[in-house]
């Protein structure tokens, strides 16, 4: 089953992320750059697409092979390491087929010609990231959003399972919130699948791939900005985002202006939030934006202005 993204879509994230140079795309689940037939086959057997798992991701040569009948046909998998085929299954070109890991499916209308004992059909995938592991990574930018909201904006707290703006509410996701999540969702991505090719400051992958960064900030601090700036000036006011909750604002409750993406405060903790996709909640250390930036662009240029 497919995980639900609140704040952004994938397709938003895979927009963003086709900004950067063609070598440096990701390609997720049900990507692959080979299905053809064999230059040895002798019919005329031709395969038009193949399904594939959202769960799926990896660089693998497959092949599909049929029996003397001409009908049956097994799929294998080509292990590098072994230097073995790994036979998936057994089916008949009649009727839908689905591997034993449960990656593949073929559709019996997916078939055209006819096969001859031996012909074989190749199936080269070539994704780095599946679609499954694409949601989870925007699910752990999302809770990294509200966390820097939380820490910017006094807000009543909420469970620390739910989202600052669920999608059964009333109000919609802003907009500078859905843009800032599409932004260091693509980030992350990028970041767990070059990370070993992040430290060429020129390469264009890298400087794309910190200014999604960057601007995800911006935008999260525009809102910011909106927020401490109706607080600050008005009393009361509404309290927690979406609610009708009042909040006055007093000695206690006080907020600050902040006129720049810079000035925002950035939860770290001791496992880098970034390093092992796992946004843990508990407390926090924090960093200004300014030095957070700088912290995990690491030996690339950036400038924070």
């Amino acid at each position: 089953m497919p995980l639900i993204n609140t704040y952004t879509t994938l397709d938003d994230v895979r927009r963003v992320l086709r900004s950067t140079s063609p070598g440096g795309r990701i390609r997720f689940s049900e990507s692959y750059n080979t299905l053809k037939r064999h230059t040895d086959n002798t019919g005329t057997i031709a395969l038009d697409s193949v399904g594939i798992h959202s769960a799926y991701a990896d660089i693998v040569m497959y092949h599909i092979q049929f029996a003397a009948d001409e009908t049956t046909f097994t799929m294998y998998k080509f292990d590098d390491e072994k230097q073995t085929n790994l036979p998936l299954g057994t089916g008949i070109k009649q009727n839908d087929f689905t591997s034993n890991n449960g990656f593949f499916a073929i559709q019996s209308s997916a078939w055209s010609g006819v096969a001859v004992g031996g012909d074989t059909i190749e199936l080269m995938t070539d994704s780095h990231m599946s679609l499954w592991d694409a949601s989870r990574y925007i699910q752990d930018a999302e809770f990294f959003v509200d966390t820097i909201l939380e820490k910017n904006i006094r807000f009543n707290s909420v469970s620390e399972s739910e989202l600052r703006f669920p999608l059964d509410s009333t109000s919609s996701i802003p907009k500078s919130i859905a843009l800032a999540c599409s932004r260091i969702s693509a980030y992350m991505i990028h970041k767990s699948i070059y990370l070993e090719t992040m430290q060429d400051k020129d390469d264009p992958k890298s400087r794309n791939m910190y200014s999604w960064l960057k601007e995800g900030l911006e935008y999260i601090s525009s809102y910011v900005d909106k927020w401490n700036n109706a607080l600050s000036t008005s009393a009361p006011v509404i309290g927690m985002m979406g609610t009708n909750e009042v909040l006055d604002v007093n000695d206690s409750n006080s907020f600050v202006f902040k006129g720049s993406a810079f000035n925002l405060y950035i939860p770290i903790n001791e496992s880098s939030i970034f390093g092992d996709n796992q946004l843990e909640n508990k407390s926090y250390n924090y960093l200004n934006s300014r030095d957070y930036l700088n912290s995990v662009v690491s030996d690339i240029s950036l400038v924070c202005e």
